[in-house]
């Protein structure tokens, strides 16, 4: 409890500091007492591709991401931004299909991150391993903005993992993954690694997983991954 209120009182203190922008509106209006149902929250559920996992090192190629309200997805309000970038992208251009010439025809991060923060004004931010989102929006905000990103969120991999607790025989490798996970419940197999077919996958993953962990509705504390 002590780590969790000191760590969101240096992001608030970092917040004063910031210029106008999008992420300071964003970080203004995040979601801050979490005890009513799940279905009462806005969510943005959100996917990167990347040339790696480290966000010291590697380059955001793109981002996917879709606004959930009232239990459902908002198709409409889905996007996905490719990143301008000058170096090349090497091999994981075989997983994502990202481009050095697509990448010349994207939008520049400082404008792709404030697209972001203003669609993630006022929701609850949904991703499947948020390791990867969360280490590269902290890095980011880090070094573009000279801020904290501190900010509530739904790791729908841990949803999994809880679920596959009372399913033993279902809790084997790979039973964690995107695919997988989906499999679990049913829902149909889509291509990976476009960030916003993904983002949309994670976000119907969510909601099976709602339908299986809180059919009589849950408090939105008992969602929240430690970040």
């Amino acid at each position: 409890m002590f780590q969790r209120i000191f760590r969101k009182t240096k992001a608030d203190s970092s917040l004063e500091q910031l210029p106008p922008s999008a992420l300071k509106s964003c970080l203004a209006a995040r979601p801050c007492t979490f005890h009513d149902d799940w279905a009462s929250y806005s969510y943005l559920a959100l996917d990167f591709e990347t040339t790696g996992l480290n966000a010291k090192r590697d380059q955001l190629l793109s981002m996917g991401y879709v606004v959930l309200k009232e239990g459902r997805i908002l198709l409409g309000t889905g996007r996905h931004t490719v990143i301008k970038g000058d170096e090349q992208v090497g091999q994981s251009a075989t997983l994502h299909h990202i481009t050095d010439d697509s990448r010349s025809l994207g939008l520049t991060l400082d404008t792709a991150l404030e697209q972001l923060f203003t669609q993630l004004h006022g929701a609850v931010l949904i991703t499947h391993y948020s390791h990867l989102e969360l280490s590269f929006l902290k890095q980011l905000v880090r070094t573009r903005y000279g801020s904290e990103f501190s900010y509530p969120v739904i790791d729908t991999l841990k949803l999994q993992q809880r679920i596959l607790r009372n399913y033993p025989s279902e809790n084997k490798e790979g039973s964690l993954r995107l695919d997988q996970a989906r499999a679990f419940h049913h829902l149909p197999r889509y291509r990976a690694h476009n960030a916003l077919t993904d983002a949309q996958a994670c976000a119907e993953l969510f909601l099976a997983q709602m339908t299986h962990l809180a059919p009589n509705g849950i408090q939105l504390s008992h969602l929240l991954a430690r970040t």
